[in-house]
């Protein structure tokens, strides 16, 4: 399972789409397969100051029920997550 936060609108995360098609082909290299799925990533940079900031602590706790949910129900065997910032980590 590859897990990433790619989202156009964050420059930590843009250009995480094109590194989780090279992980997926990697693991698809390695004669397993890989399905992707994705989850919210927010940018204190880009709400700072406004009343985004009070979203940054909560969508941790979002990104990780997210991964959690996804790997519990499909009883998936592994999980390479592809963060972009602190933030997503």
């Amino acid at each position: 399972m590859l897990y990433g936060v790619w989202y156009e609108g964050n420059l930590c995360n843009m250009h995480l789409l094109k590194l989780s098609n090279e992980v997926k082909r990697g693991v698809e290299d390695a004669g397993m397969v890989g399905f992707r799925f994705n989850t919210v990533g927010v940018s204190d940079a880009i709400s700072m100051g406004t009343r985004g900031m009070s979203f940054s602590w909560q969508s941790r706790d979002l990104i990780a029920d997210s991964i959690e949910t996804i790997m519990g129900v499909q009883w998936y065997d592994g999980n390479i997550s592809i963060p972009g910032c602190d933030k997503n980590v």
